[in-house]
């Protein structure tokens, strides 16, 4: 019992043991694995860096290659241009001798026709000063001739218009004919005032010697007839569109207007009604004799006017 019981325990400690060795082999793999990740990682960044480093001189020297190239390219181009200006200056110089060989005789005939389009260009101004001078003399004497011919229009007319006035001048007379044609109308007037002076006179003796109610109906009837009167001249005047006659209907239809108010006066102021008419007998006869005296003046006026253009289109 005694051995059986101690062989186990030693059984136990050796499997611990080989336990423990492989957990260190497989934690010594684990870590030989790890570096050598990292070492392949720093492997490739350096590999990297080396490449980036490689591309970078490569463009340098491709630029610094092209720089070159360019400088050289110039350079051959300043040396073309060089030898071209360099020739055209020999151009130049083989041209100026030429010149300078043929320059006596050139110069001559230069100086000839330098000489000569001078003289040209002077005659040129001299004809164009010429030609204005005359044109400015032409439009002054232009001017000079419509002056006159204005001039002897003005005095031709201030000699008709004098002509005339002295011809009427001495024509004051108006002949018999016209006479009668102009003092026509102004004795028409005078009867029409006279009727109407008349009229009212005979008012004044009905008024002392007539009743008072066959009175008022005598003014009645009269201002009724002297209105339908007064109508009847101005239809006239419409038909034969005259403005004298007319006129004359007017004032008949006031003459009516004044009668009718004459049958008011008698009936509220018959002690007075008498000095109401004759002062409207005093105005109406005043009335036509201003009236009679402006006719007679328009008259002559108009005969005078259309005498005087007669005359001026007879002249012209």
């Amino acid at each position: 019992m005694k051995n059986g019981g101690m062989k186990m325990p030693n059984n136990n400690k050796k499997k611990k043991k080989n336990q423990v060795k492989n957990t260190q082999t497989e934690k010594n793999k684990k870590t030989s694995k790890e570096t050598n990740k990292v070492n392949i990682q720093n492997k490739k960044s350096e590999n990297n860096e080396k490449n980036k480093a490689k591309e970078n001189n490569n463009k340098e020297n491709i630029k610094s290659k092209n720089v070159t190239n360019s400088n050289s390219d110039k350079v051959q181009e300043k040396k073309l241009s060089n030898s071209k200006n360099n020739k055209k200056n020999k151009e130049n110089k083989d041209g100026d001798n030429k010149l300078l060989k043929n320059t006596p005789k050139d110069s001559k005939s230069n100086n000839k026709k330098e000489q000569n389009n001078s003289k040209n260009e002077k005659t040129k101004k001299e004809k164009g000063k010429d030609k204005k001078v005359e044109s400015t003399k032409q439009i002054k004497k232009e001017n000079e001739q419509l002056e006159e011919q204005i001039e002897e229009k003005e005095h031709t007319k201030l000699i008709k218009i004098e002509e005339i006035k002295n011809i009427f001048k001495k024509k004051n007379k108006i002949p018999k004919e016209n006479l009668k044609e102009i003092r026509k109308p102004v004795l028409i007037n005078i009867l029409v005032a006279m009727v109407i002076i008349v009229y009212l006179a005979f008012l004044i003796l009905g008024f002392n010697n007539i009743e008072k109610e066959i009175y008022q109906i005598d003014l009645k009837v009269f201002s009724l007839c002297i209105l339908f009167f007064g109508i009847v001249i101005l239809e006239r005047a419409y038909k034969q569109d005259s403005g004298r006659i007319a006129l004359y209907g007017i004032e008949t239809i006031i003459l009516a207007m004044i009668t009718l108010g004459l049958i008011y006066v008698n009936l509220m102021m018959s002690s007075n009604y008498i000095k109401v008419v004759l002062i409207i007998l005093i105005s109406i006869s005043v009335y036509y004799l201003i009236k009679s005296i402006v006719m007679y003046i328009r008259g002559r006026k108009k005969y005078f006017v259309n005498n005087m253009k007669e005359m001026i289109n007879t002249q012209e």
